[in-house]
């Protein structure tokens, strides 16, 4: 046993009497438990991470082989499921929709009703 590890158990016994009958688990020190603490949290974030961006590039494949991607409602907050074949979508209040490549398209000048622009979501 070496002189620096003598001293740190001598300092141990000092400050903790029931130092001995402690096992060797228990004994560690604090910073080793944080240490273990903080390994196991980023292996946690690390592999949360990885199962997210596998989801997101399984939901992309599902959505091209069906050829669908997803356009958000702003006003309700609910998505939908339309043709990956046109960039822009509209709804009214008939649950109809229309679609375009257009960008300066507006159904509201020329089609009946009151059209709400749908927001495409990425997968």
């Amino acid at each position: 046993m070496s002189f620096a590890t003598q001293r740190c158990q001598k300092y141990q016994e000092s400050e903790d009497p029931g130092f001995h009958s402690k096992s060797p688990i228990v004994r560690q020190r604090p910073a080793g438990r944080d240490l273990e603490n903080t390994i196991t949290q980023t292996y946690l974030h690390m592999s949360a991470n990885a199962q997210r961006v596998s989801d997101q590039g399984f939901r992309a494949v599902d959505q091209n082989v069906r050829d669908v991607q997803s356009f958000r409602d702003p006003s309700t907050g609910h998505t939908f499921e339309l043709s990956n074949q046109y960039g822009h979508a509209w709804m009214n209040g008939a649950n109809e929709y229309v679609m375009s490549n257009d960008p300066n398209f507006n159904p509201n000048s020329q089609l009946p009703g009151n059209w709400n622009q749908l927001q495409p979501v990425p997968p």
